[in-house]
């Protein structure tokens, strides 16, 4: 049944809906006192018993439009393809697009910007304020024009998410999404996963007009000059970031060592940092990481990069006092591997205090990078390394652990090299699985304290 397109939005919000347990509705809440009760106190569930009884169906958070409306009649063509004037809307979608508007705020913009191309009736920035404050755009070859329409309508100013899900087809694309940027004084998240263009060219955008952005993941092209260094210190702007992600594209560069020079600059430089993520970081061997310090940074994740160790000498010390999870996939290969593994555990373990989760997964580990973490980490929960170097049959490794590491829950070592270690070695008054030489260990087979 349509019944629902001829009712006026009084009778609507009046109507009589299936109870809710606990939560009275339709008539009962106008009874209650409520004269001035908007679609937007509806629950996501009566919305869709609304769609239901309609035979509109709703996906998740996402609603095509053109898609289910056609197929059910409702999207009316003028001599149906033989005529090139657009379709016309009947009122049931005005009306479904109203209760749409009031309930999802993650809607993918470019299906509802296409849907309001062949509307000309609708208050297409009104819909696009209460209903996509959070923008998702999924067909890169549309990404010029949606982008356009956003600046056109004014809409910027209310979006606070956007997301990128595709690659850039022109340049015409980027150079929109930068005016985006630019107006989008409310934007809290941005997500950029494309990786054809220079985004470099958009971070300084970002850090002169996003002063609220608290959540950055952007593909980073590593072939940059001295000039992108610049740029990428412009997110010093954005002191409200807690989230930074950079996932490096191109591979480990010299140009790009260059670019990571300043990583450990621009994580000092933002006050609320949480967690820093960098992905394929082409450090080659020269990143200073002794000069990293936050007060806040609470999870740093280095996987897949190489060498991270190796520009760090004996003695030195990463201060990060909040840091609770490090996760470094590989720090490099061969004795000078091993001593970089060494420096760089080290380092860590004499600044980190907090540490609660250390995953070092394709790293071998020796009993003197044991020892500096149970110096420096009492707290340690979870370890997870790559395997062990110079452990010998009967080598008290187990018993260390036990002593050095007193919450220690979590024991994760697939590789160990010499004749390996014996489970009844294993004491920990709080272990709950540990893997060792690719044997689980159960917390029944551990032996009690």
């Amino acid at each position: 049944s349509l019944q629902i397109a001829l009712m006026t939005r009084r009778q609507l919000r009046c109507s009589e809906l299936p109870k809710s347990p606990g939560r009275p509705l339709g008539e009962e809440r106008i009874r209650e006192g409520r004269s001035n009760l908007s679609l937007s106190l509806l629950t996501v569930r009566e919305l869709k018993i609304i769609l239901k009884e309609n035979n509109l169906k709703v996906s998740g958070r996402k609603i095509d439009l053109i898609s289910r409306l056609s197929s059910l009649g409702v999207l009316e063509h003028k001599e149906a393809q033989k005529s090139s004037e657009e379709p016309k809307f009947g009122p049931i979608v005005m009306l479904t697009v109203e209760i749409i508007s009031s309930f999802f705020e993650k809607i993918d913009l470019e299906i509802l910007l296409r849907a309001a191309c062949v509307c000309k009736k609708w208050n297409t920035a009104s819909v696009l304020r209460t209903s996509c404050r959070s923008v998702v755009l999924n067909h890169s070859v549309r990404y010029a024009a949606v982008l356009k329409n956003m600046i056109k309508w004014q809409q910027t100013p209310f979006i606070r998410s956007v997301e990128i899900n595709s690659m850039f087809r022109c340049d015409d694309g980027l150079s929109s999404l930068v005016k985006v940027v630019s107006r989008a004084v409310s934007l809290v998240t941005l997500i950029i996963q494309f990786s054809e263009f220079n985004t470099l060219t958009i971070i300084p955008c970002i850090g002169s007009h996003c002063p609220s952005l608290e959540h950055l993941d952007i593909a980073v092209p590593n072939a940059v000059d001295m000039a992108s260094q610049q740029s990428l210190m412009a997110l010093s702007g954005c002191q409200k970031l807690s989230t930074l992600r950079l996932r490096f594209t191109d591979g480990c560069t010299a140009s790009g060592a260059r670019l990571v020079d300043i990583l450990p600059a621009l994580i000092r430089g933002l006050k609320n940092l949480r967690a820093f993520t960098a992905r394929n970081l082409p450090t080659n061997g020269i990143t200073p990481w002794s000069a990293l310090a936050s007060e806040t940074l609470r999870e740093l994740d280095l996987s897949n990069s190489k060498d991270l160790g190796s520009a760090l000498s004996p003695g030195a010390r990463i201060i990060l006092p909040a840091l609770e999870t490090l996760k470094i996939a590989w720090t490099g290969s061969g004795s000078d591997g091993q001593a970089a593994t060494d420096h760089l555990v080290a380092a860590f373990a004499a600044g980190c205090p907090a540490l609660l989760r250390l995953l070092l997964h394709s790293s071998f580990v020796s009993r003197a990078s044991l020892d500096a973490l149970a110096a420096g980490c009492r707290r340690l929960e979870v370890l997870r390394l790559g395997g062990l170097r110079g452990f010998a049959h009967g080598d008290d490794f187990g018993g260390g652990l036990a002593l050095d590491f007193p919450e220690l829950r979590v024991l994760v070592c697939p590789a160990v090299f010499g004749e390996g270690i014996p489970v009844e070695r294993i004491c920990c008054p709080r272990l709950r699985t540990a893997m060792l030489s690719r044997l689980l260990v159960s917390r029944a087979q551990v032996e009690e304290p």
